[in-house]
């Protein structure tokens, strides 16, 4: 079993004690996202005592006067946590009574969004979030936003990726790729929706090149991999196997970051139930006793350092909370839209 020997209770302790005295409210690094892991651990551990805590960091984020609308930092990845608790029957409520005028304000932004004008990252997470509350729109409006999100995907592939790739411009092709796919693998999307940009991805990936210090290359291959399966596309499995052999003979897992580590993981942790790749299993578990050894310091110095100081904000993504929260997810073989925070 994946994180057999993860001692979830000395991280609770972290989470408690920085909590409240976080400044940010958003779900990567706020109160949203202790709110959502607290609720995870809650259900674990069938904890009534981390369930009154989840629920009063949610209240807190949704009171929290944010302009921002972006996923990471911003409206959409509390309306997210909210949506998610509710829809796992853990917080009794109607969405768009506690969060219409907030969701209204994203579906005007979004509405008129130009993808060249913002991180990749951040507008898949809008396209996500739209996708995740499609349902509270009436369908004309969400075939028409959902119509021009992909074509301003489309156009942002074609003009940022037309000329030749150099060392840069591949290692960020290889980023939103990623990131791409593996929002494909929520199955929001059909492979014939999106087949002029899987056609211009298949060509570039041709012509990208390849880095042995680009170990998050290893997450693209994966999702090309799980994509491949999915929908049967023999081309983009090899390519995903030749990524993900070439990266794990050639890379560090020390190079990576807490949040690349744990986003290999997850997506391990789904491809290893696939018999084709049952060997990476030895990978998954040698990546975690690798990391959940050498962060535990950080974390006791973390704990110590906000204590001190009163005003250490927890990272969802950068910090042990994502471990534990990744730890927790593939334990229980989850298969969610968390999968778009955790694979990514």
């Amino acid at each position: 079993m994946l994180f057999k020997n993860v001692d979830y209770l000395r991280w609770i302790d972290f989470i408690l004690i920085n909590g409240c005295s976080c400044n940010a409210s958003g779900l990567y690094y706020g109160k949203a996202g202790l709110s959502l892991i607290l609720s995870e651990l809650a259900l674990f551990y069938r904890n009534d005592y981390l369930e009154y805590h989840a629920f009063k960091l949610l209240q807190e984020a949704l009171i929290t006067k944010i302009k921002k609308i972006y996923f990471s930092d911003g409206l959409a990845g509390i309306g997210f946590t909210l949506l998610y608790l509710i829809e796992k029957k853990r917080v009794e409520a109607e969405y768009l009574e506690i969060f219409g005028k907030s969701h209204q304000k994203i579906i005007e932004v979004i509405s008129h969004y130009n993808v060249g004008c913002h991180k990749f990252s951040e507008t898949l997470g809008l396209y996500f979030y739209l996708h995740m509350t499609g349902k509270f729109l009436p369908a004309r409006i969400f075939q028409k936003i959902n119509s021009r999100f992909l074509i301003n995907i489309e156009q942002y592939f074609e003009n940022t990726y037309a000329g030749d790739l150099d060392v840069k411009s591949s290692c960020k092709f290889y980023e939103d790729v990623s990131l791409f796919i593996g929002f494909q693998n929520l199955a929001f999307l059909q492979p014939t929706s999106t087949e002029k940009i899987m056609n211009l991805i298949k060509v570039k990936l041709s012509q990208a090149i390849w880095s042995d210090f680009l170990c998050e290359q290893v997450n693209l291959g994966i999702h090309l991999i799980r994509f491949g399966l999915k929908w049967q596309v023999q081309e983009l499995i090899q390519i995903g196997e030749y990524i993900t052999g070439y990266v794990m003979k050639n890379s560090w897992p020390e190079l990576l970051t807490l949040r690349q580590r744990t986003a290999i993981i997850c997506n391990l942790s789904y491809l290893i139930q696939n018999k084709a790749y049952s060997a990476y299993r030895s990978v998954c578990e040698k990546l975690i006793d690798s990391l959940t050894a050498a962060d535990a310091k950080e974390e006791e110095f973390n704990v110590c350092n906000s204590i001190y100081y009163k005003n250490l904000s927890p990272s969802l993504y950068e910090g042990i909370p994502r471990l534990l929260l990744t730890a927790l997810h593939t334990r229980n073989s989850v298969h969610s839209s968390l999968d778009w925070i955790l694979c990514n």
